[in-house]
């Protein structure tokens, strides 16, 4: 996941599919949270066939970046001058992307003075416009800050100040880290002891909320600790080269068997979800040399949904909604962006079914 002021779900995620856990997506009830285990128990051989499961995701998830763009205002500079018809815009806005999302993850810059301000404005917001799964995001890419190099008196100042928050009941979910075993220099390389930790740590900040982390697929061997309730994969087809892009066969495959890889280190209350590739990306070399592009289209879009129900998740977002940015030498061009009309309108008609189901039950 790339940081959210970017993202779709992150792009964000996700919903349940169990009863006896939660009557919908993202604690619409609470469910208690598993027991603490000091060890990683044995992880199971994985699964190279997942067990088809039509109709299994229930949460379509959204990201913050979209509510920016509509409420370009919500900026610590001029949060002040947010006026009721700047809100009563963004909301109509939110309403209308509500249509085809009922989930959301968002965040702020955990160091702004107007953090408690804005992320109560964010959570009015959303709730207003009827999303019923709102995610919080500790903001957590190395990348991005440094929550977790915090001395812990400073951080757990933090979270009560989330706690503390107007609307603080809204939120459904904590997403916690992000991509905590991958070992590229910006990044986190804990040990499982060290995950098993940072998650004690939010559950007790945040009783009653679940627990959300993503993962990749480096070192999974680690383990996944039972105190996590949402685990989100973070895998993109592209890297795979052009065969995997363009063949749906091909494409199904190389989700379903990042998504088993990670179903296979989880406890029978974990939940599975997918961040899908929701960008047209062009990866450059030296002197402006295109290397390759990566596809964003209506088959796209679709074979990652179709891809994640087969393996059984539960949620889906596709990283990222909206904007033009750049990464490790790759210029993303996300689904709302121009050029990707057929993507964005795939994109809509998949989310509209998602929140049929939800109509049905």
């Amino acid at each position: 996941m790339r940081p959210i002021h970017a993202l779709l779900i992150t792009a964000g995620t996700l919903c349940l599919l169990s009863a006896p856990l939660l009557a919908g997506p993202f604690g619409f009830r609470k469910a208690a949270a598993p027991p603490p285990a000091p060890t990683p128990a044995p992880a199971a051989e994985p699964d190279a066939t997942p067990t088809p499961a039509s109709g299994s995701i229930r949460a379509f998830c959204i990201g913050e970046g979209n509510f920016l763009k509509a409420f370009p205002h919500l900026k610590e500079a001029s949060l002040d001058t947010v006026t009721p018809a700047d809100y009563a815009r963004a909301l109509q806005f939110e309403k209308q992307e509500r249509e085809y999302a009922n989930t959301v993850i968002t965040g702020f810059p955990w160091k702004s003075p107007a953090y408690s301000r804005a992320v109560d404005l964010i959570l009015k917001l959303y709730s207003e416009a009827g999303f019923k799964n709102i995610i919080l995001t500790l903001n957590t890419e190395p990348q991005m800050n440094e929550i977790w190099n915090l001395p812990k008196p400073q951080r757990m100042a933090f979270f009560q100040k989330i706690r503390d928050l107007k609307h603080y009941d809204r939120i459904t979910t904590i997403a916690a880290v992000d991509e905590p075993y991958l070992d590229k220099p910006v990044y986190w390389n804990w040990s499982y002891k060290k995950l098993q930790g940072a998650i004690q740590e939010v559950r007790e900040a945040f009783p009653g909320k679940k627990i959300m982390v993503v993962f990749n697929d480096a070192h999974l061997d680690r383990g996944i600790p039972p105190g996590i309730d949402i685990v989100q994969s973070d895998f993109y087809p592209w890297y795979m080269g052009d065969k995997v892009c363009n063949s749906e066969s091909a494409w199904k495959r190389e989700v379903q068997r990042a998504l088993s890889a990670l179903r296979s280190k989880m406890a029978p209350h974990q939940q599975l979800c997918y961040v899908a590739q929701g960008f047209h990306g062009e990866q450059f070399g030296r002197g402006g040399k295109k290397l390759r592009d990566a596809p964003c289209n209506a088959d796209t879009i679709r074979w990652s949904f179709e891809a994640a129900e087969q393996a059984g998740c539960v949620g889906i977002s596709y990283y990222k909604n909206r904007g033009v940015s750049s990464y490790e030498g790759v210029v993303f061009t996300h689904l709302m962006e121009p050029g990707n009309e057929s993507a964005f309108a795939e994109f809509k008609r998949l989310g509209k079914l998602v929140l049929s189901r939800e109509k049905a039950n």
